[in-house]
């Protein structure tokens, strides 16, 4: 039997930082005996939640389920199990093609591209031994992605039931710099609790990643109302009728996006341009209203929850005109805000002391290779 069926137990890889977010996203929809670790969260659910949740998660890396675990201490041991362990036929065919992601830490083995060179040519000999063929083996055009991860000398291989990071929408076509990942922005979403009851505004949007999980998360959008998910199919148990059930109950509770309600501006029209088009390929993502001008020309924003991610000053020589903007959006935020929540994310906490307010909090959060902050001001 597969490790994940002993149980039905599973894990949620999340971006550092995120994991208490995603543990709350992960219960409300149905995981059970949740368990937060470094870097995710361990659960366990039962077939139409855990179909719920590679559906429905948005704060959520990938979704695994483990199928074995074993001591592994060296990449000979590593071969060898994996080449006795499992008959990969049952999982795919020879005319299908699998992938391999692996990280290894903390472990004899601290070479993740020759574990996974390790296990992709175990496999490969299985097959060759069974029919005398080699299957294809690429991770962009996987049919099936298996997950190997070796961390204090104990590997699990995993089923990926999602084929890729689920950051990878599918929206987002247009790109601009340093754009913001939409898992982390979507976590950050959900810290500010906004639920639709009043406007939400972002006068720096970039490409639009803020404005599009907004859409999605206000409308109830699936996570393959873009990109359709082939890759849960492969679990051995797969229940396909289970599977659109679920599909079909999230489809009848889709919410109509109101008018007014989500707006975007940026002082670039490259940037307005890309966000208008990544926005626009959600459904309901017409009715996002985008403006171009500096924000500083805008008259007054009321009972509204702001949320912007400004620029950070990493890749600018000036860090003084980068502090001035952070005045410039403390001022704003006294001068021209009224009854608003104002969250900011930055790439460290001077920047966000650069604001001159005092924040209600401020929260850690790892951004890609930048260990940021982010704030929340009441105005």
């Amino acid at each position: 039997m597969f490790e994940y069926r002993k149980n039905n137990s599973y894990f949620a890889q999340v971006s550092g930082t995120m994991e208490n977010i995603a543990e709350k996203e992960l219960r409300k929809l149905g995981a059970k005996k949740l368990e937060v670790s470094s870097r995710g969260c361990y659960f366990e659910a039962d077939d139409e939640s855990l179909y719920r949740i590679v559906l429905m998660a948005k704060t959520t890396q990938r979704i695994l389920a483990p199928l074995v675990k074993f001591k592994c201490f060296s990449t000979k041991y590593l071969g060898i199990l994996v080449y006795k362990d499992i008959h990969w036929s049952q999982l795919f065919s020879l005319e299908e093609t699998f992938g391999i992601v692996c990280n290894v830490r903390d472990s004899n083995i601290t070479n993740s591209h020759y574990a996974s060179q390790v296990m992709k040519d175990s496999i490969c000999d299985q097959y060759k031994l069974k029919t005398g063929q080699r299957p294809n083996f690429s991770i962009k055009e996987a049919d099936i992605l298996f997950n190997l991860h070796i961390q204090d000398n104990e590997a699990t291989i995993s089923i990926d039931l999602c084929g890729s990071s689920m950051h990878k929408r599918g929206y987002k076509t247009s790109a601009v710099r340093a754009p913001l990942q939409e898992t982390i922005a979507n976590a950050l979403l959900q810290r500010t609790g906004w639920d639709g009851s009043k406007k939400l505004i972002d006068f720096m949007c970039g490409s639009g990643t803020f404005l599009g999980e907004a859409v999605q998360n206000y409308c109830g959008l699936p996570n393959d109302i873009i990109k359709p998910n082939t890759h849960i199919k492969k679990l051995p148990n797969f229940d396909i009728d289970l599977w659109n059930k679920v599909k079909a109950d999230i489809e009848a509770n889709r919410k109509v996006l109101p008018e007014n309600l989500i707006y975007g501006n940026d002082i670039s029209p490259t940037n307005v341009v890309a966000s208008m088009e990544n926005v626009r390929h959600l459904p309901e993502g017409d009715k996002v209203n985008f403006d171009n001008r500096n924000f500083k020309s805008i008259k007054y924003i009321k009972d509204a929850v702001i949320i912007i991610n400004p620029p950070y000053g990493i890749r600018l020589n000036d860090i003084a005109t980068i502090k001035e903007l952070y005045r410039d959006i403390g001022i704003f935020f006294r001068e021209k805000c009224s009854n608003c929540e104002a969250y900011v994310l930055s790439g460290s906490k001077e920047l966000i002391d650069a604001i001159q307010l005092k924040p209600e909090w401020t929260k850690r959060v790892r951004n890609g290779n930048i260990d940021g902050a982010f704030a929340k001001f009441n105005i």
